[in-house]
Parts: structure tokens; C-alpha cells; sequence
């Protein structure tokens, strides 16, 4: 296994996952929960360059099941095909943490769009912030290769939760 902490740790996506499907009983969206739990497990477990096509078509999948999902709602269709274009983009060109945190932001921004409140919205931008003094924390800002795989870890369920919060508003 070569990330033990990341490896496991993405299994927070399958876990929304189910909660998804145990509370909303919405299979269609449980499932690309599931799907990048175990995608982004088997990179994060092999880590190779073939390999890390699982994580990006989870990643994209997830973004295009936002944008279907809030097919009304007009912030949403720019927000996640930027979301796909940048994750593309830094699969395609050098990885970094920048594009990273450029992708990861885009399913808060939806959450924080499709709140009805405040509160709601402020909460997700707190978690957001919160992710980002991790990453910040995590690596080199030039090479994602090299982190802090804890805190990478917690990078995984933060972004977990921003992904609950894009399908589903508090309130």
C-alpha cells in the first residue's frame, strides 16, 4: 500500500455515500458517492500514473452528477464544468495544489449557492476555509506529490462533507 492514511480516508466518500441512500434514498447520487470512495481508494492505494484516471473520472462524474442534479439552478452548470476543466487541466498539464484547491472549491461554492440559509452557507464556507489551512499545511504549494498524509486525510473528509452539502442543503 503506498498512502495508508489517504487510502482509508477516502473511504469517507462511501460512507456519504450510504448516508445518502439510508436518508435521501437517492440511489443515482449514493452511488457516485461510493464510486469516488473507491476510486480515490485504489489510487491513493497503488498510486500510479493509469491508475490515477479512476480518481479523475470519480472526481468529474461527481461534478457532471452536480450539474444534473441542480439542472435549475443557473451557478451551477458554469461552477461544476469549471470544476471539470480545471481537474482536467491538472491531470493533462503538472499537478499541483493549486488546481486542486481551484476543484475542490467548486462543489462548496455550489453548496454555499443552493443554501437557502445564512447560516447554512456561512457553516460550509467555515468548513471550506478550514480545508484550505489544510491543504496549505499539507504540502509544498508546487508539488502535490509530497504531504502530510494525515493531514491530506483530512483533506479527503472535509471535501466529503462539501460534496454532501452541494446535493443537499441543510435546510
Amino acid at each position: 500500500m503506498k498512502e495508508y492514511f489517504e487510502s482509508y480516508s477516502n473511504l469517507a466518500y462511501s460512507l456519504v455515500g450510504l448516508l445518502v441512500y439510508l436518508i435521501h434514498r437517492d440511489a443515482s447520487i449514493a452511488m457516485l458517492f461510493i464510486n469516488l470512495g473507491v476510486a480515490s481508494y485504489i489510487f491513493h492505494y497503488y498510486k500510479t500514473k493509469p491508475i490515477y484516471l479512476f480518481d479523475w473520472w470519480a472526481m468529474a462524474l461527481i461534478n457532471i452528477g452536480l450539474m444534473g442534479y441542480h439542472f435549475d439552478n443557473p451557478i451551477v452548470w458554469p461552477l461544476a464544468l469549471i470544476g471539470v476543466t480545471i481537474y482536467g487541466y491538472r491531470y493533462m498539464g503538472k499537478d499541483n495544489v493549486y488546481k486542486e484547491v481551484a476543484f475542490t472549491a467548486v462543489p462548496a461554492l455550489i453548496a454555499i449557492a443552493v443554501n437557502t440559509s445564512i447560516i447554512n452557507a456561512l457553516l460550509v464556507l467555515c468548513m471550506f476555509l478550514l480545508a484550505i489551512a489544510v491543504r496549505a499545511f499539507d504540502s509544498d504549494p508546487k508539488q502535490a506529490k509530497f504531504h502530510d498524509s494525515v493531514a491530506h486525510s483530512v483533506w479527503h473528509i472535509l471535501t466529503a462533507v462539501f460534496y454532501y452539502f452541494a446535493f443537499y442543503p441543510l435546510i
